[in-house]
This record gives C-alpha cells, structure tokens and sequence, in this order.
C-alpha cells in the first residue's frame, strides 16, 4: 500500500470552539475563541498535564451561522466580500471572533460553520456547533 500524499495530511485541521456555551441571552455578545491544530498531530501526556497544546493558526477563515430549523443562513460566510464580516481574527493564541446574540431570534438553536481558503480552494469544516439563544 501507498503511502498518503504528505500535503494532504498536512492541509487537515481539527477545529473546536473552546468556550462555547450551550445556550446564550439574546442581549450577550460572545468572543468565540477557536483552536485549530492539525490532524496528526496527537497531544502527548507531558502536553495534556500542561494544558497547552500547539496552535496552528489559519490565517484565512471565516464562520457562518445558520438556524437548525429551517437551516436558513442568518450570517453567511463572507470570503468574496468586502469588507469581510465574517472572517475570523487571530492573535498568538488563536483564532476568535465577536457574535452578537441580539442577531438571533430567541428560542431557536443555531449551528456555526468554519470555511478556510487555501490558495483559491474553499474547504469547509466537517466540525459543526451547536447553541441555543433565550430571551
């Protein structure tokens, strides 16, 4: 058997949002913060006990939000816009962005989509997540 291409394996990312709540008030405004790593890259116990595992940062990423319920697009992703509303900031720790909650209608849940750029490739995340608005 082959082995698989290393650019391929290279260019997949684990993404997860570290500090998303279940549910939010519809007047909240949350800063979202996302950790992105690659693939194959497995934290070891010395990195676990430390509570710090590698960052890699993708400088080209934007979010959407849909509702579950009608899977109607509330914010779209934004990469041939601008300016880009919906592309994700980052600093030494990772990526994150603001939502306003009040964007929301209050008790439906909603699901947040990631898109990056590669190049002219757009690739969307197979990770989804999910939360709540109430009033």
């Amino acid at each position: 058997s082959s082995l698989p291409d290393p650019y391929v394996e290279e260019d997949e990312y684990l993404i997860n949002i570290s500090n998303l709540k279940p549910v939010y008030k519809n007047y909240e405004t949350a800063k979202l913060k996302i950790h992105t790593r690659k693939k194959h890259i497995h934290p070891n116990i010395y990195t676990v006990a430390r509570n710090t595992t590698r960052v890699d940062l993708i400088d080209d990423m934007y979010y959407k939000v849909s509702r579950l319920a009608d899977q109607l697009d509330i914010i779209s992703y934004s990469d041939e816009e601008l300016p880009s509303y919906s592309r994700l900031s980052y600093d030494v720790s990772g990526s994150f962005f603001d939502l306003d909650m009040s964007l929301f209608e209050p008790n439906y849940s909603y699901q947040i989509n990631f898109l990056r750029k590669d190049g002219n490739a757009r690739i969307e995340q197979a990770e989804t997540f999910k939360f709540r608005v109430e009033k």
